[in-house]
């Protein structure tokens, strides 16, 4: 129904937004009362989406649409084409909620996480409920989430819930009911979070007409309740951030909310148990950590006391924490009071334990394990949601929506353990409007609220949350997965409350640092392979180049001497394959020029310009924490522009060049980016060495594959050395248009100056490796040490005009012997790094397992 006129000036751009915004009559709208009056906040909002007018509002949106692409906000979605990764959704308009309606929703969502506390501390504990008949045995003995060895284990700060979240749907009737709580990792406030950030650069003036409530106090609360869960009230308590690694389907939000947080994001490998200790591995050793703040599912945490087949864990981490030595949030356990069945006694327990009526209820549900109840779900599963309790928590609802192989799994499940099965009735969504593009469109939505829990015992709600619709008026799911997009979700100040921070007030005096305080190993390995693969991509976008830009011009192949030279270093260098033997054939040029053009996509190449882009962004966007954001947006450039190489070749040799020119561009961007953004602590100068090792190594080829040879030719071979080298405008400053091999050897090979040159990366790698940890005896020179002085050493020694003459024989055989020299030198030189620093684990083997799995 749409609105009464408002007293507003802007009554009519009001009533035309809502023109076809037209919501079921059976439901519960987020807009406009049954009365046709427009909700609480809803009058600011519309109001000013009127004054904007569509063609404002899709371009706000167009931009909302770029920062989440540029910023590389993802939701990891498996699915049988392959992808894992599909761009975040954000609809340009919030969701709004008055504040006396939002202060009676946080007391309740702050009492159901009380009882959710008090019932998980009596489930590990004396199980009273159990005794007494208020839940029954079969329902908490029999679920997989029941992790015994944490029975009678004191939880950190005595709380197993220091972050709570559940999924909220509104019935006709307004009454809010929880379709599910997430109480062992609860995902989703950092995508709020970057929700916040996104719109409120997208309406400025509209959040501050609003006055809705900022989101830093929440989070802010949070860091000091982790921080003061260290062992002991440890000042500067090492906090770090459990993630199961990049594949997860959250991962970006790990990331985010570590770097907000300012805590580090660690891999279950870069934590290891000393003596019931925590310990972090840097380049520096073990460093102690105190709080563990998980992001994965508690029964994978703990190959030894829990999941023997879990690879993603800390062996010993439950008898640590068991210990006291290091507290976990939330607690090794609490993924308990997700199961779907618990529900239907929360309102029972809530007396028992609270002495007070269930503010918050569930949908409707039945418990399999209940006698009778199993044939009824059975038969009546087109009507319901299923779940299953599952090792994880709980699996994927069943529902209508579902296809025939996963209900007959259900069915099956339901007839073999039904004391795991649950079944809801369906939900009914209120509906919230959604922007299409053209108008405002009535769709079913959700809501997922988020309470972090004080030192003092309270819990506090975000003001604000998740809230997810369905992708267009006609759907009925409000999932990610699929389809669905989210919303930002405005609450508005109490009185005149001023808007928190997350920096510390000018009360609170900040420690100097100059050095990041933990870096894990994985991390220092990951950097250092972006540093080779970066320049590897680099070097092969300008050979190939190189190659493409001489076959662009109308000289036939005989005119280019030195294409045979470059065609062996592209084929040497896994580059290309298939090269024409004989380049005086007829059809060779044509076949020459599809060789090349196949090289930018051809996945067969495992060292080609495919292969070093792809394993490039997997690394970037698996060190993203410790990248800038202007970086990230860099590649996020490289990425736009790398696809389509990858994904299929060039039309024609002119396309090619194009290609590739655009690709330079993004590549030396971000390089530059990342090597002036990045503070020079060990990660920077890990990144630093492996592309002075790449870059050297790529010199060294190309000075011995287009200088080995005097005689014809030669002028074209020397250009291209300087071309491909990023040095020919160098030697034209120097030496005008005269090239000749000893001057090109000295600018490429020797001169320290040119930041393109051999001796250049050598003299900036022995600078790295003097700054490296200590080897055992610090008066000697470490076989690392050796290899880079001796190195650098020969490019300071060389001599160039005796590099330069011919033996006699049509080969300049000293420098062919000095590249080789080089080439093995750079090779040891990685080896000695890889293995003196980031080899750090022997191949474990996983518990339960035959054969020993590498990470």
């Amino acid at each position: 129904m749409p609105p009464r006129p408002s007293r507003s000036e802007q009554a009519a751009e009001i009533r035309d937004l809502l023109s076809e915004y037209h919501p079921p009559g059976a439901g519960f709208d987020e807009v406009v009362d049954p009365h046709g009056e427009l909700r609480p906040g809803w009058d600011v909002v519309l109001a000013g989406l009127g004054e904007m007018g569509r063609e404002e509002l899709n371009r706000r949106w167009g931009q909302a649409q770029r920062l989440l692409r540029e910023n590389g906000i993802t939701y990891n979605v498996y699915s049988s084409d392959g992808t894992t990764e599909r761009p975040w959704k954000l609809d340009p308009l919030p969701q709004v909620y008055g504040r006396q309606e939002w202060t009676a929703l946080s007391e309740a969502v702050e009492q159901r996480a009380r009882l959710l506390e008090v019932v998980l501390a009596d489930l590990y504990g004396e199980q009273r409920a159990i005794r007494e008949g208020t839940l029954p045995s079969a329902l908490i003995l029999g679920a997989p989430a029941l992790l015994r060895p944490c029975h009678g284990q004191r939880p950190s700060g005595d709380a197993y819930l220091h972050l709570y979240a559940c999924d909220l749907v509104r019935g006709e009737d307004g009454q809010w009911r929880v379709v599910r709580d997430r109480t062992q990792a609860p995902a989703g406030a950092g995508y709020a979070l970057e929700n916040r950030i996104i719109l409120t650069r997208a309406l400025p003036n509209l959040f501050q007409q609003m006055g809705a409530e900022r989101l830093a106090g929440f989070f802010r609360q949070l860091r000091e309740t982790l921080e003061s869960l260290a062992p002991g009230g440890r000042d500067e308590a090492r906090v770090v951030v459990l993630t199961p690694g990049p594949y997860h389907e959250s991962y970006f939000e790990h990331a985010y909310l570590a770097r907000y947080l300012g805590y580090t994001l660690v891999e279950g490998g870069d934590l290891t148990v000393r003596e019931d200790r925590l310990y972090l591995k840097t380049l520096q050793g073990l460093q102690r950590v105190d709080v563990v703040l998980r992001l994965q599912d508690d029964h994978l945490c703990d190959p030894i006391d829990l999941d023997p087949l879990s690879t993603i864990g800390v062996a010993g981490l439950v008898q640590a924490a068991r210990s006291g030595q290091v507290a976990v949030a939330n607690a090794l356990g609490s993924g308990l009071a997700e199961h779907p069945a618990l529900s239907t006694c929360l309102p029972a327990l809530c007396q028992r334990f609270l002495g007070q009526e269930l503010l918050l209820p569930s949908l409707a549900t039945k418990w399999a394990g209940e006698p009778g109840q199993a044939e009824a779900i059975s038969s009546g599963m087109d009507a319901r949601v299923l779940r299953a309790a599952e090792e994880g928590g709980v699996g994927e609802p069943i529902g209508p929506w579902s296809d025939d192989e996963a209900r007959r799994r259900m069915a099956d499940e339901l007839a073999r353990r039904p004391w795991r099965v649950a079944a809801q009735d369906l939900a009914a969504f209120s509906s919230a409007p959604g922007w299409d593009g053209e108008r405002i469109t009535a769709r079913p939505s959700t809501l997922r609220v988020f309470a972090v829990r004080t030192p003092e015992g309270r819990y506090v709600v975000m003001p604000g949350g998740l809230t997810k619709i369905a992708g267009h008026s006609g759907q009925s799911l409000t999932s990610l997965r699929r389809g669905g997009s989210s919303k930002d979700t405005w609450i508005p100040l109490a009185g005149a409350d001023q808007p928190p921070s997350l920096l510390p007030t000018p009360a609170e005096a900040i420690e100097i640092r100059r050095s990041p305080r933990d870096v894990p190993s994985r991390v220092v390995d990951n950097l250092f392979w972006i540093g080779r693969y970066m320049q590897r991509a680099e070097g092969s976008v300008r050979l190939l180049r190189g190659v493409l830009a001489r076959l662009a011009t109308d000289e036939s192949l005989d005119a280019i001497p030195e294409l045979p030279s470059l065609l062996d270093l592209l084929t040497s260098g896994g580059l290309v394959d298939g090269v024409p033997e004989d380049l005086h054939e007829t059809a060779a040029r044509e076949e020459l020029e599809a060789c090349l053009l196949s090289a930018f996509s051809d996945p067969a190449l495992e060292r080609g310009l495919a292969a070093s882009l792809s394993s490039l962004q997997d690394l970037v966007r698996i060190s993203r924490d410790r990248l800038s954001l202007d970086t990230w947006r860099t590649f996020s450039r490289l990425e736009a522009e790398g696809h389509p190489l990858t994904d299929e070749q060039p039309a024609d040799i002119g396309q090619g060049v194009d290609r590739l020119d655009s690709l330079i561009i993004v590549l030396s961007a971000l390089s530059g980016l990342i090597m002036e953004s990045m503070t020079r602590s060990d990660g920077w100068r890990f990144l630093d060495m492996g592309r002075r090792i790449e870059r050297a190594n790529q010199g060294c080829a190309l000075i011995r594959a287009l200088l080995a040879e005097p005689g014809a030719g030669e002028r074209g071979r020397i250009e291209a050395l300087l071309e491909v080298a990023d040095s020919i405008m160098t030697y034209r400053s120097r030496y005008l248009t005269a090239l000749q091999a000893a001057p090109a050897l000295d600018i490429t090979f020797v001169d320290e100056t040119n930041p393109s040159s051999v001796a250049f990366q050598l003299a900036r790698l022995q600078a790295h490796v003097r700054d490296l940890p200590e080897h055992p005896d610090p008066g000697a020179l470490s076989p690392l040490e050796r290899r880079v002085l001796r190195a650098l050493s020969q490019s300071r020694l060389a001599e160039v005009h005796e590099l330069a003459p011919s033996d006699g024989t049509g080969l300049r055989r000293e420098l062919v012997t000095l590249m080789d020299e080089m080439l093995a030198d750079l090779s040891a030189i990685a080896d000695a790094i890889i293995h003196g620093y980031l080899v750090h684990l022997k191949p474990s083997r996983q518990m339960g397992r035959l054969e020993p799995e590498a990470r």
